[in-house]
């Protein structure tokens, strides 16, 4: 595996970003950071990579505080249009998957896996009908006793409407569930919420509830690791099927992390030299470019390059043991 300087020479700049997805060229400005992806992760010359946090108590005159503004407006006054004492009616706002994001952070996580590598995917529905918002409350409650129980740790999931118009989630995990104990929390929710008057089910179909699915190969029957190599044809599938094809938009988040997956280095950049000693130009698939004003973006041909695959692998394991030590 190659190894790059923690930062290349300041006055070079870095232009070229590379990904498990292709490699993008930026026709103006530059990269400023080595790394893209992780907001929580800094790279400091001599040490590699730390937690932003870390970073920050030696580094504190780096970053000042920030002095409140305090506002001239009065509580009501930003409901209100100038022109009228009618107040503005502001409409909803609507999420949706960011795609590059959710698809980029699970194979980066499970690439940068040490030891086993293990990914789950489960799909959690509920009867049809169930409003939004008691759908993501109890999903919620849900995650957060799955958490207690440390039978979590990292994931993301995605949202997803079905043909019937209701709510279900799609979640990405790395380590063994058992599905019995998983249905057995989220039926423990859905009773106290009968209690409390908030769901219109009866006890007696909450009881029957088994909502908590996880993928199991269709001919064997048996739960899917999709890490193994030879699933990688059917995760590609899955996300494809479940991620980069949907439009929907929700009031709720669409999706969201743990911060294991946010800390996930999902690309890095490289000076023109690096790109050119690197001898990656024949991976490179040159039909179907990409392209606007600002960059030029070109898969990979059959796959990204060990040498890439290798690299981001190397980073996000450091990472991890970084997170898996605070």
């Amino acid at each position: 595996m190659f190894q790059l300087l923690d930062v290349p020479k300041h006055i070079t700049p870095m232009a070229v970003s590379l990904s498990i997805k292709g490699v993008t060229f930026l026709k103006e400005g530059q990269y400023r950071k080595r790394h893209s992806g992780s907001k929580e992760i800094v790279q400091q010359p001599g040490k590699g990579l730390l937690l932003l946090k870390d970073y920050k108590r030696t580094h504190a005159h780096e970053y000042p505080k920030k002095k409140k503004v305090r506002s001239k407006t009065t509580p009501d006054s930003k409901n209100y249009s100038l022109e009228s004492d009618t107040k503005i009616i502001k409409k909803p706002r609507l999420y949706v998957i960011d795609k590059k994001q959710v698809t980029h952070r699970i194979l980066n996580y499970t690439n940068g896996m040490k030891g086993e590598k293990m990914l789950f995917l489960w799909t959690i529905t509920f009867p049809q009908g169930t409003p939004d918002d008691q759908a993501y409350r109890l999903f919620n409650i849900w995650l957060t006793r799955l958490r207690q129980e440390r039978m979590l740790k990292d994931y993301l999931w995605i949202a997803e409407r079905q043909q019937n118009k209701t709510v279900h989630y799609h979640l990405a995990v790395n380590n063994r569930m058992d599905v019995r104990r998983a249905n057995r929390f989220m039926r423990a929710a859905i009773m106290r919420s009968i209690d409390r008057g908030e769901l219109k089910w009866t006890r007696h179909d909450a009881a029957k509830y088994n909502g908590v699915d996880i993928s199991k190969n269709r001919k064997t029957k048996r739960v899917t690791n999709f890490a193994k190599k030879k699933n990688e044809k059917a995760l590609a599938h899955y996300l494809t099927k479940y991620i980069s094809k949907s439009q929907d938009k929700f009031q709720h988040l669409a999706w969201h992390n743990s911060r294991g997956y946010s800390n996930i280095i999902i690309s890095f950049n490289l000076t023109s030299k690096e790109w050119t000693d690197l001898k990656l130009q024949e991976f490179v698939n040159n039909e179907k470019p990409l392209e606007n004003e600002f960059f030029l973006f070109l898969r990979w041909k059959g796959g990204p390059p060990d040498k890439v695959i290798n690299y981001l692998a190397y980073v996000n394991s450091i990472i991890q043991s970084i997170g898996q030590s605070n």
